[in-house]
């Protein structure tokens, strides 16, 4: 390994800061968000339900 702290740490992922965390999430991170722009009415967030009967 490199010595680069992205690929190489002795701590256990739930040890690691938030620098290194970020760093591997954003190395796996596929594609652009899917988010919209705003959400209707000012909302932070969007909550979706999803019901499945099995029948």
């Amino acid at each position: 390994m490199d010595g680069d702290p992205l690929t190489m740490t002795d701590q256990q992922p739930w040890q690691w800061d938030e620098r290194t965390w970020r760093g591997h999430v954003g190395r796996v991170r596929a594609g652009r968000g899917l988010g919209p722009a705003s959400w209707p009415g000012g909302a932070r967030a969007g909550i979706a339900a999803y019901v499945w009967e099995h029948a």
